[in-house]
């Protein structure tokens, strides 16, 4: 059994996502199974885009001999988008989703109310907050930039006074610029996701991020090689995990993983979705997907298809494309012209845990997509300005809700939640 972690946004170094979630699965598990977990360092051999052999790291967790052994793959990409995206490019991101905010805000208002959204922005009857709405456009319009460049144009007033003014308006400077870049490279990861226009520079980066993402489910995925015309499957089961954009990231590799299948490019397996070998299908094979702290929801809402609804054509195109678990969007009707989907989402009933807490505002519900678990936290924090969008990596319970849902199967018998102390919670909650 593998599971792939892909992590989210920050200056993330490698193989910490690796050692974050393996920590905390070991230590649930050992709580869970009762028993002592044993932890291998494995290194293992990958071939890259050019050719090049390359080693990739591996923690394999064995419990004992009735259980399966567990191996944790990270996906880093956190190396592809250092000072991909300047300032400029932020605030010119900004500005298009703004636009598109306002383009498109009666269609928001029809898609967030047909499914109910439970996020902020709508009230509990399932109408858009306009107020709220239009406050978060001006405020990536007209805010943000203002007040960026009224920062700079004061301390270059500043620096025109003699002697005083000079060198704490050079030493503002220094800082001001690490910090724009720190800005923009935290910002500019997600303004780089979720460019779609491949005339712009940063699309190249997101395809970058992606192709990663891929490469790296194909590997666990793809039997390894041959052996006197057997394939060697180098897994029973694998499961793909993402935190924050990283769930979008997850989510997209498995889309692009079913347009293989369906083009008959994923090595061992046939057009129809099954294995060659043993005609094992793949929505077996990938055993599940697990989000945590996700934006999935939010990423649908403000940078759903901005196809004007004239170009009908277009827009079936676009959703054939990303076909996995979708809901019909709010424009859904009758075309004159109908197109039906070239592929067939083999992933659609693979089972999807969506863990999230009301504390952080990054995730929540997935209302957006079909056939989602999501499970609320809890997390109780005394502190009003606590933002739990990093507890998930140190939650016992969460692990154990994966443990019991993903990869135990039906062999293994509930046991009670393990304690964590660290954070203070209530109990989880969950809801389809």
């Amino acid at each position: 059994m593998a599971i792939l972690v892909i992590h989210g946004v920050g200056g993330q170094l490698p193989l910490s996502t690796l050692d974050q979630f393996t920590r905390t699965l070991a230590e649930t598990l050992e709580t869970l199974c009762d028993a002592k977990v044993n932890i291998r360092h494995r290194f293992v051999p990958r071939v890259g885009e050019s050719g090049r052999r390359w080693y990739d790291n591996a923690l394999r967790l064995t419990l004992d001999e009735r259980r399966p052994n567990i191996d944790v793959y990270e996906c880093y990409w956190a190396n592809l988008t250092p000072g991909k995206a300047g300032m400029a490019a932020v605030w010119r991101w900004l500005r298009g989703v703004a636009r598109g905010g306002v383009e498109f805000y009666q269609e928001h208002a029809e898609w967030g109310k047909k499914y109910h959204d439970h996020s902020y922005l709508f009230d509990a009857d399932g109408n858009l907050r306009g107020w709220l709405y239009g406050l978060l456009l001006a405020l990536a319009w007209i805010a943000l930039p203002t007040i960026a460049w009224l920062r700079r144009f004061f301390w270059q007033v500043v620096g025109l006074v003699p002697v005083l003014g000079s060198l704490p308006a050079a030493a503002f400077r220094r800082v001001d610029d690490e910090l724009d870049q720190r800005f923009a490279d935290f910002v500019g990861q997600v303004a780089i996701y979720t460019t779609d226009d491949p005339k712009i520079t940063l699309y190249e980066t997101r395809r970058r991020i992606l192709n990663n993402a891929v490469d790296a489910v194909r590997f666990l995925v793809e039997p390894a090689s041959a052996s006197a015309g057997n394939l060697i499957w180098p897994y029973d089961r694998v499961v793909i995990c993402g935190h924050s954009l990283g769930s979008q990231i997850a989510f997209d590799a498995l889309n692009e993983i079913v347009r293989l299948a369906n083009a008959g490019e994923l090595r061992g397996f046939k057009p129809d979705g099954c294995r060659a070998s043993d005609g094992k299908p793949l929505g077996e094979y990938i055993g599940g997907l697990v989000t945590f702290g996700s934006p999935l929801d939010k990423i649908a809402f403000w940078f759903q298809d901005q196809t004007p609804p004239e170009a009908y054509l277009k827009r079936q195109m676009v959703r054939h494309f990303h076909c996995l678990k979708q809901r019909p969007s709010a424009d859904a009707g009758s075309p004159t012209f109908p197109v039906p989907s070239p592929f067939t989402c083999f992933l659609d009933d693979i089972p999807w845990r969506n863990y999230f807490d009301k504390r952080d505002a990054v995730s929540g519900a997935l209302d957006y997509y079909a056939k989602v678990d999501n499970v609320e936290c809890h997390y109780a924090d005394s502190r009003f300005w606590a933002f739990t969008h990093s507890y998930y990596w140190r939650d016992q319970r969460l692990f154990a809700d994966i443990w019991r849902h993903l990869l135990a199967g039906e062999t293994m018998a509930p046991a009670p939640q393990p304690p964590a102390p660290q954070l203070p919670r209530t109990d989880m909650s969950t809801r389809a």
